[in-house]
């Protein structure tokens, strides 16, 4: 509206905006940042500085290195870092064979695992390729007690996609890999409200 009507406080600066448009910040729901050459972290990322340019503030990192990832984000919040606001799983609950697969063999491992990530700063979790659906519905009952999202990985497999959807995930990171998808998949996906 016009600048004549519309109240500044005190300390802030009227902009002409005639001919412009303002929108809010952008969200970037999957933005991988955080991973560095040697785990060295760096002051200010210059990452960041790039997203915020483009006018993204506020971005969420779903598989990083949760000693970084974190404190990062506190460093934001703190005003000691340049950056848009930062949200993260931390580290994945892997599930496939390797040097860091996170072992659900029952639901107190799942407890612990939801606890040990709550603990770190973790609003969510991102299961990833657990092998089983049994082991993925230990994980949401956990997540569930400690109120924690989760967000998990099928790796490409829409029947493992699916049953994520049918357990209620909060949202399934990656597309669903078959095309076309028909009515009966759509509606599934829409009423469960898992998100995409």
């Amino acid at each position: 509206g016009p600048v004549d009507k519309v109240p500044v406080n005190r300390g802030c600066r009227a902009i002409s905006m005639k001919g412009m448009t303002a929108t809010p910040g952008f969200v970037d729901t999957h933005a991988h940042l955080h991973y560095k050459t040697l785990q060295i972290y760096p002051e200010n990322n210059w990452e960041h500085f790039a997203n915020l340019a483009y006018g993204v503030t506020t971005v969420f990192d779903p598989s990083a290195p949760t000693k970084f990832v974190f404190a990062v984000g506190e460093r934001i919040r703190a005003g000691r870092t340049v950056g848009p606001r930062v949200y993260s799983t931390g580290f994945i609950l892997y599930g496939a064979e390797n040097t860091h697969k996170a072992h659900i063999r029952n639901l107190k491992h799942a407890r612990e695992h939801l606890k040990r990530m709550k603990a770190l700063g973790a609003l969510c979790v991102k299961s990833y390729m657990q092998p089983t659906r049994k082991q993925r519905k230990w994980v949401m009952q956990a997540a569930r007690e400690e109120g924690v999202l989760v967000m998990p990985e099928g790796g490409g497999n829409l029947s493992m996609n699916l049953t994520m959807i049918l357990d209620g995930h909060t949202g399934i990171e990656h597309c669903l890999p078959t095309t076309p998808l028909y009515r009966d998949v759509v509606q599934l996906f829409a009423r469960s409200k898992t998100g995409n």
